[in-house]
């Protein structure tokens, strides 16, 4: 299992739950959620935002439901994990995402946050986060250099 791409940990009362995201995830997603693979985009919202480092007005791509996007996109990612480790498919319940996990990591949190973005680039872009084009002035052209917009998982 490649853990760079789409791979992230989930510290729940001292115990380290691994969840990846990839296609085999993004199924138990679907069927958890209940959406075919054309439906994903409608899961989405544009949500407007003050940024609270820059105080300016801010635009993002949020799940519509956000309590249940994270729950069921934790619970497919760590049973993909548990299903490859010989543990089932079905090893954690989404009761207990629900009901313990999303309760200690809370919804606005570094961890809700991790999982969107590992979700968003393992599922949407490849496997890497979106890059951002720089335009920088060199002498008398401009070089196009990109970066990533995030540290590494």
């Amino acid at each position: 299992m490649n853990k760079l791409v789409g791979y992230t940990e989930l510290n729940i009362k001292g115990e380290v739950i691994p969840v990846k995201f990839g296609l085999r995830a993004l199924e138990f997603f679907m069927a958890g959620y209940g959406v075919k693979l054309n439906d994903l985009p409608t899961l989405f919202e544009m949500t407007t935002f003050i940024d609270p480092n820059t105080k300016k007005e801010s635009v993002a791509v949020m799940p519509k439901e956000l309590i249940k996007f994270l729950a069921i996109s934790i619970w497919a990612g760590a049973n993909y994990v548990a299903e490859r480790n010989g543990k089932g498919i079905n090893y954690y319940s989404l009761d207990t995402v629900y009901d313990e996990w999303l309760d200690e990591i809370g919804l606005v949190s570094k961890e809700g946050t991790q999982i969107i973005s590992t979700f968003s680039a393992a599922i949407l872009n490849g496997g890497t986060l979106p890059k951002q084009i720089d335009e920088v002035e060199t002498e008398n052209k401009k070089e196009v250099k990109k970066k990533n917009l995030t540290s590494k998982v």
